[in-house]
């Protein structure tokens, strides 16, 4: 039985999935805190973006049905 112990305790094969999700855990909270620390400057961006989209519609015209 110590012997099942000491093997289990010693084997790596999950540490690596592990590793990964911490990575990844590490990379989400990074970018929340950019989303986070830039946001005014982000929604200004998006505004200016949907702005210019939604010119560029308006401008343009639909043919009529004579």
């Amino acid at each position: 039985m110590m012997d099942l112990l000491k093997r289990i305790w010693k084997e790596e094969e999950g540490q690596g999935l592990v590793e990964y999700g911490l990575i990844l855990l590490l990379m989400v909270v990074i970018a929340l805190g950019v989303i986070t620390v830039f946001r005014p400057q982000l929604e200004a961006i998006f505004n200016r973006i949907s702005s210019s989209i939604n010119a560029g519609n308006a401008a343009i015209k639909t043919p009529t049905n004579n």
